[in-house]
């Protein structure tokens, strides 16, 4: 098994996570990001992993914050959600600008869209990534929208409903104009994402860098170490290394570890001029 290490921030292994998460301390992650191969394709690097197996070794790393995000197609999706349903808590999707599979085009839909499923506790972190309004809010809370709260709610009620801001465009039967807008003239995420994929690729299914920061930037705080363990080219670990962000890595495939090395230390060298990394193969 290959090792490449920085002591205080970025691990990065080349070997079966079947192996590796074991050696991982308990309760040392603050957040799995991951694309789990589907077993779909005949490539090397494509097979499945023992998915009862792998929820035993992530309940060893997780803490009771711990969100497990997972990108998936169907039927690899439904899979995924049944077989740790318990768990799972709701799912993003991911839009692309062009659908895909065009040589099927005539007998299904092109394919613009892959699910982004969230596993975890209640207790979870979760930090929404406020977006921009349409316009300033002007107004928000009416004479009509509080006579109607009030009446609707108790005092206490009430007020949190009034002050906290439209969060999902119609709450309760009550008046909006707006799509889940606040105060400050911004918005909560919906459920779909809009990412275009990176132009340039290292990997068959890379996601883009883009996508990658948002989610660790919802599910975790600077500093907190993100685990991927299907590692691919190093997208996740590019994406934690910007946003401040320690990284455990796992990628079994060669050519597609040293890629994911070189990518990762080149974002460090350029976001963080204390990582070095050690290189043991």
């Amino acid at each position: 098994m290959e090792t490449i290490t920085t002591p205080t921030t970025v691990s990065l292994y080349r070997g079966d996570c079947l192996d590796v998460l074991p050696q991982l301390p308990k309760a040392s992650v603050d957040l799995i990001l991951a694309d789990l191969p589907y077993g779909t394709t005949a490539c090397a690097w494509d097979c499945p992993i023992p998915l009862d197996r792998l929820w035993a070794a992530y309940a060893r790393v997780m803490k009771p914050t711990t969100m497990i995000v997972l990108t998936a197609m169907q039927p690899f999706a439904a899979l995924l959600i049944m077989s740790k349903i318990g768990w799972f808590r709701y799912e993003w999707i991911w839009e692309k600008p062009q659908g895909t599979n065009p040589l099927n085009a005539k007998m299904m839909p092109l394919r613009a869209h892959e699910h982004i499923l969230v596993f975890g506790s209640e207790r979870g972190l979760y930090q929404p990534q406020m977006e921009v309004g349409f316009r300033p809010v002007r107004g928000f809370v009416s004479e009509r929208k509080v006579k109607v709260a009030q009446s609707l709610f108790d005092d206490d009620e009430a007020t949190e409903l009034i002050t906290a801001g439209n969060t999902s465009g119609e709450v309760y039967g009550l008046p909006t104009s707006m799509h889940r807008e606040n105060a400050e003239g911004t918005r909560y995420p919906t459920t779909v994402l809009r990412v275009a994929p990176d132009r340039k690729t290292w990997h068959p299914t890379q996601k883009p860098e883009a996508l990658m920061r948002y989610l660790v930037r919802t599910y975790t705080k600077p500093g907190d170490l993100v685990l991927d363990n299907a590692m691919g080219s190093g997208t996740t670990g590019v994406a934690a290394v910007i946003e401040n962000r320690a990284f455990v890595g796992i990628e079994q495939d060669r050519k597609y570890f040293r890629r994911a090395a070189e990518r990762i230390q080149s974002s460090a060298h350029l976001f963080s001029e204390d990582l070095e990394f050690d290189v043991h193969e």
